[in-house]
């Protein structure tokens, strides 16, 4: 389509680099943004936690020198590749047990909120199309 509408090359190959997110990275900022009446911010004793109880104690080891009371969100944002160890352990489980859904199950209690979390995986708001369209919206 781009190609069709005489786009310069060097804008199209912006269009076609495209990296699907991980669903463990997205999980983290979804989950902040969920407004439930008496829902805390997730803390690192929370995530351990749950961690523990979809068998994964090997990613724990990740968290033990970490203060159990400290905000998930605040030590992702100071230490970015934490949060890119896990992601590669969860994202790439053999087992559904084992993996980011089973953990998004664990944190996000409400039902609907997960396929909620699961619809955004499926229809990433950066796609090479809204590139396209944004771009044709700015000329």
């Amino acid at each position: 389509m781009a190609c069709n509408l005489k786009i310069p090359l060097e804008i199209q190959k912006g269009f076609e680099i495209y990296f699907e997110l991980s669903p463990t990275v997205h999980l983290f900022p979804f989950l902040s943004t969920l407004n439930e009446p008496g829902r805390e911010p997730l803390t690192v004793g929370k995530l351990k936690a749950a961690l523990k109880d979809i068998h994964r104690n090997d990613l724990i080891e990740n968290f033990r020198s970490l203060s159990e009371m400290a905000l998930v969100d605040e030590v992702f944002d100071s230490d970015p590749s934490l949060l890119d160890r896990l992601a590669v352990e969860l994202d790439s489980a053999k087992s559904q047990m084992w993996n980011w859904r089973s953990l998004a199950k664990k944190l996000i209690s409400n039902g609907q909120r997960f396929k909620e979390f699961e619809a955004q995986l499926h229809y990433p708001s950066e796609n090479p199309t809204a590139l396209l369209f944004r771009y044709l919206s700015k000329t």
